[in-house]
């Protein structure tokens, strides 16, 4: 059987429109699993619990801190060689679980910050809510900043 030119190029021609109607197609369909109102509400809900989480983590090293400070305030002027045995195994259990709060702290915050650069999770900007999410409190559209100790 011969195939002529024609037949090529018409074969070429339906092969590439079948392609670009199944990738605009995909793409609709991404658009659209994106854009519901309820994945939309499932990211929002998302944010809102890791905020949540983050204030409370905040919240725990401030006061495992504060607990910290207490301590070297309690023994002032004296050197922590001259502390009593259970102050030091106490104060340097208390110092090493601050340093993982903070390290479980930085990795929720990277989290956080990198799903609102993203495009997709703009909704989460100020003034900006999506339909269907009337009486809902926008998020800041703002990055949570590292602690270093």
């Amino acid at each position: 059987m011969k195939v002529g030119l024609w037949g090529l190029a018409l074969c070429a021609v339906l092969l590439t429109g079948c392609n670009a109607l199944r990738w605009s197609h995909e793409a609709s369909e991404v658009t659209y699993q994106q854009v519901r109102p309820q994945e939309l509400l499932r990211k929002y809900e998302r944010f809102k619990e890791v905020r949540a989480a983050l204030d409370a983590k905040r919240a725990s090293i401030e006061q495992f801190r504060s607990v910290l400070a207490a301590t070297r305030a309690d023994y002032a002027g004296t050197p922590m060689k001259d502390w009593p045995l259970d102050a030091r195994e106490t104060f340097q259990q208390r110092r090493a679980e601050l340093h993982g709060m903070i390290a479980s702290f930085n990795l929720l915050a990277a989290d956080f910050n990198s799903a609102m650069s993203k495009e997709n999770y703009r909704f989460c900007d100020v003034g900006r809510m999506p339909e269907g999410l009337e009486g809902m409190e926008p998020l800041p559209r703002k990055y949570v900043p590292y602690m270093l100790n």
